[in-house]
């Protein structure tokens, strides 16, 4: 390793190209960062003292040698400064032409630090190329600033608006802001031959706040394998999953992903922090039985997608029962289980895969596939009856940690839910064991479960889908939540005090329906399972108050027609069409009739 104090004017005012690899993290600096660097620079430029300077901190390279006279180099670390550096340039160009074209000095002057002396077709012609997500948004910037209108949203694009913006704000001298980058000191770092610049990289880059985890094992993935293979891992496998977890704004989703799929693979807890050593050492383990482009393109990505399926990111096949339970059991939020569901559904689809791309034993692969689907279906099946039971009775499940953990050196291929289904039996303490059919009933009376909408929405859509006998369950989020006796209730003293006329203050007389003891009834029974439905609709604020006998029998409310209950298309509503009142009574009936329908499309297993 070669280090030197140097000025950023003699780093970039040769003919040289620093390249941004497909492994760095994306560019992402924000505006406070840019304005500070702004202030910085026209700070050291007003300072009249000999050999006045700002440092800017360091930046890490490889040498690739000489082509076509241009010097390459791979940048390790200081991407963020030098994309900011050169896009400050692009942007004093710009303000130099507008306000003094004839300025032909002052233009070169800028101009040397951004480009190469070849010809400006040369794909040698900028000194900083960018890869990956920036690679367009930035080539297209500083070729004919296209980009501002095709990717206004990149960084690179912001950055540059955000710069010329300011310039013609504060209204100094273009080439103030030269002299004082010419003034930036950084230190150069060469990393030689014989240095291990993974290492390095990682060293430099886990001393700080700077990556996330995943983003350190992008790097290690991408700077392992060879340079000929790493744009079509990357753009295939990598880039579709950075996408989506992290989009241009920067996301901790992606790590929470792969601590998931640690733990699933390795079967052990992971660091929080640094977990990225226990992928390093998961892939030195697997040495011999797979390679590491094997592991991100065969696993990893196939946990990936499974990981969507879960977090309802993908619209699900009805006909796929496996999709179905992990998209509903995703609903729950239950986090614990996780690398349960990933290992379940990993396993089903590598089965699959090796029966399909079987030319011998096709007849035995198939045979596995189908017992390890029908024993997953059944094992995800009672992790959806086990959590809905949980929930529906209060029981918080976080305790369970250590037992799901453990329970994943019993999935195995070939799956079998006996397995499952003994070790959990005989594991996991009888007080967070699967609650009973008359505990469901019980807790549907008395249970708050309004505090989970979510989950709380899919269970009674499935409820409602259960009801169609050809119907497969399906979970309907437009469908919204309805209070029968409403969250808001008065006292007939209250409502007599009322400035509206008698007509209008007979629809809110709740104490008629309930009688005195209204407000144990409201307190006790208002967020439990019997005193909840669902509407088609999203707006009944015009009567959500009202007694019952006005929500059920209403005609229109606005635009809406047929909005009172027993006009209700959905039947968990317009089962409500036979009762004549609403008390405790009747929400302790409705609330038995739901647990039935608990218990039948949520079984306790057997």
């Amino acid at each position: 390793m070669k280090i030197t104090d140097n000025y950023l004017r003699t780093f970039i005012g040769v003919d040289e190209q620093s390249e941004i690899p497909i492994f760095q993290r994306r560019y992402e600096w924000k505006e406070e960062n840019v304005l500070t660097l702004l202030d910085d620079i026209v700070l050291v430029a007003n300072n009249n003292e000999d050999g006045a300077c700002h440092f800017i901190g360091s930046i890490m390279y490889k040498s690739s040698g000489l082509e076509d006279g241009v010097e390459k180099r791979t940048i390790i670390d200081g991407q963020q400064r030098l994309t900011t550096i050169s896009i400050l340039l692009l942007a004093l160009e710009d303000y130099l032409n507008q306000i003094n074209p004839k300025n032909v000095g002052g233009i070169k002057r800028i101009t040397k630090y951004q480009y190469n002396s070849v010809n400006r077709d040369s794909c040698f012609c900028l000194k900083l190329k960018h890869n990956g997500p920036d690679l367009m948004a930035y080539s297209n910037l500083m070729k004919d600033r296209s980009s501002i209108d095709s990717a206004p949203d990149n960084p690179c694009v912001q950055n540059y608006s955000l710069i010329l913006s300011e310039l013609k704000k504060r209204k100094i001298d273009p080439m103030i802001y030269v002299n004082g980058i010419e003034r930036l000191r950084i230190v150069d770092i060469l990393i030689e031959k014989s240095d291990d610049a993974e290492a390095i990289f990682e060293t430099v880059n886990t001393t700080g706040l700077d990556l996330t985890n995943a983003e350190i094992i992008k790097n290690f993935i991408l700077m392992t394998i060879p340079a000929s293979r790493q744009t079509n891992l990357y753009t295939t496998y990598w880039y579709p999953m950075e996408s989506h977890f992290c989009g241009a704004k920067g996301s901790k989703d992606f790590d929470a992903f792969f601590k998931y799929y640690l733990r699933t693979v390795t079967g052990k807890e992971v660091d929080e922090n640094k977990f990225y050593l226990d992928f390093k050492e998961y892939v030195k383990n697997s040495q011999g039985k797979c390679d590491l482009e094997t592991i991100v393109s065969d696993e990893l990505y196939s946990y990936y997608e499974d990981y969507l399926n879960i977090r309802s990111v993908n619209k699900y096949e009805r006909s796929d029962k496996i999709k179905r339970e992990l998209y509903f059991i995703g609903l729950s939020k239950n986090d614990i289980v996780l690398p349960v569901l990933l290992k379940v559904a990993h396993i089903i689809k590598l089965s699959e895969k090796k029966y399909k791309n079987a030319k011998l034993d096709k007849e035995e692969k198939k045979s596995i596939f189908i017992k390890n689907k029908e024993n997953g279906e059944k094992i995800l099946s009672s992790i959806d009856s086990y959590l809905t039971r949980r929930t529906l009775c209060g029981y918080e499940s976080k305790t369970l940690g250590k037992v799901w953990q453990k329970m994943l050196e019993h999935i195995f291929d070939p799956l079998s839910f006996e397995e499952f289904k003994k070790f959990y039996d005989e594991t996991a303490p009888s007080e967070q064991q699967m609650p009973g059919n008359d505990k469901v009933i019980d807790s549907a009376k008395t249970v708050n479960v309004y505090g989970k909408k979510k989950w709380l929405n899919c269970v009674l859509s499935r409820i409602e889908n259960h009801f169609e006998d050809d119907c497969l369950p399906e979970y309907h989020g437009s469908w919204t939540i309805e209070h029968i006796m409403p969250q808001t209730i008065y006292s007939n003293e209250t409502v007599d005090n009322m400035e509206i006329s008698n007509s209008e203050k007979d629809k809110l007389r709740w104490e008629n329906d309930l009688g005195g003891d209204f407000q144990r009834i409201h307190d006790k029974y208002l967020h439990t399972m019997g005193n909840l439905s669902l509407l088609g609709y999203r707006n009944n604020s015009a009567i959500q108050n009202f007694v019952f006998l006005v929500k059920k029998d209403t005609v229109n409310l606005g635009r809406i027609t047929n909005a009172g209950y027993s006009n209700s298309s959905l039947k968990i509503t317009s089962s409500l069409s036979k009762y004549s009142k609403w008390g405790e009574k009747e929400i302790i009936e409705r609330s038995k009739w739901l647990g039935d329908a608990v218990i039948a499309i949520w079984p306790y297993y057997k």
